[in-house]
């Protein structure tokens, strides 16, 4: 199923969820309360102020979310003041769990398939899959593709990513391509799009820009026009970075440009060069910051994930492909991390129950008798 469709029952998972919610609340409040009786609250300020706090940090604590769980909150307050019995309020807030639990178990399939084919991993399927026709390019040639064809004044002209065409499935794509004219020419210029779904990081905005490059540069596994083998690769092909992720890069998929060994090693996420940059994130905790990371294809095939404040020099070590650096665990060379306390959702949480506990246990007036 594709990323965009189960994103899409994602989303019709929720509004048909908010939709019984609200529906419900309606029939509830119709019958507790019909139009030839009068309502019983009285919506003094302190009443509204209160219900104001408790929708604003709901949607502090749970974003759009929160406007369900304001509603439902309120809802039970409202019954929980004024029925004329602890047991009805129980069974209706028991019915309204059942219901919708129902509900939700016939969207569930949709929702754990949005949630299980995350951004991050279609992202390092996809690298693994082009680090796969990398490797049965090296097969089939005895060496890894150049970065780049030069043309005849020299300068880039064809990409490697177009060499790999018949190594992801895109024969016929590649047997279109004309490699006499520039990657822009008159005939090429027509095969932009679409861009072999692979080449997309399922984040991009433009669906016709690649989010995978290669690292280019004499002390890389990608020398530039000339093309490296495996036997080049004295670190380790299982140490040595082949593909990265630029987030946004604006770089056609046919377009013969990457980034360079010197724009890469300096830092990740840059704030105004060309550079590796991110999507995605490291594990989730709602009380804390997300750590954010990016995915990388090595020399061997595998795909890993490399944090942001990676140091330079542990990033140099693991681009270059015979620096002689001593690397071991990948994993060891990542810098220690505090987990910084996300306050504004602590925070809201503590709103919410302290204002909702106001609302709810707050001496009653003859009104709400």
């Amino acid at each position: 199923m594709p990323q965009s469709l189960a994103n899409f029952l994602d989303v019709v998972a929720g509004i048909a969820i908010a939709v019984y919610f609200l529906a419900f609340l309606a029939i509830v409040l119709w019958r507790w309360f019909p139009p030839s009786t009068s309502f019983p609250t009285q919506f003094r300020l302190q009443t509204l102020l209160l219900s104001f706090v408790v929708v604003w940090s709901s949607l502090a604590a749970f974003g759009l979310l929160g406007i369900m769980v304001a509603a439902v909150l309120l809802l039970i307050g409202v019954l929980v003041r004024h029925a004329a019995s602890l047991s009805g309020v129980i069974v209706f807030v028991l019915c309204a769990l059942v219901f919708g639990m129902c509900l939700f178990s016939l969207l569930l399939p949709a929702v754990r398939f949005a949630q299980e084919t995350t951004r991050s991993e279609i992202c390092r399927y996809n690298l693994k899959q082009i680090a796969f026709a990398l490797h049965s390019y090296h097969s089939s040639g005895g060496c890894f593709p150049p970065a780049y064809i030069a043309g005849p004044d020299g300068k880039p002209m064809h990409s490697w990513r177009v060499l790999i065409l018949p190594h992801i499935g895109e024969q016929a794509l590649y047997n279109k391509y004309d490699f006499a004219e520039p990657w822009d020419g008159p005939n090429n210029s027509k095969l932009a799009a679409p861009m072999p779904a692979l080449f997309r990081c399922p984040g991009s905005e433009d669906e016709n820009t690649t989010d995978y490059v290669a690292v280019v540069g004499p002390e890389t596994a990608w020398p530039g026009a000339k093309p490296a083998t495996m036997d080049d690769i004295h670190d380790g092909t299982r140490q040595t970075i082949m593909l990265v992720e630029v987030a946004n890069s604006s770089i056609n998929w046919m377009e013969p440009k990457d980034v360079s060994f010197d724009q890469v090693r300096r830092t990740i996420d840059p704030a105004s060069t060309p550079g590796v940059s991110h999507r995605h994130t490291l594990g989730y905790n709602y009380f804390y910051h997300d750590r954010p990371a990016i995915n990388v294809g090595f020399a061997d095939g595998h795909v890993d994930i490399l944090p942001l404040d990676i140091s330079p020099e542990n990033l140099a070590s693991l681009l270059t492909r015979d620096g002689g650096e001593e690397i071991g665990d990948i994993r060891s060379m990542w810098p220690h991390f505090t987990n910084r306390l996300h306050w504004s959702r602590i925070i809201s949480l503590i709103v919410l129950a302290l204002s909702y506990a106001i609302l709810l246990f707050r001496p009653r007036s003859k009104s709400d008798a």
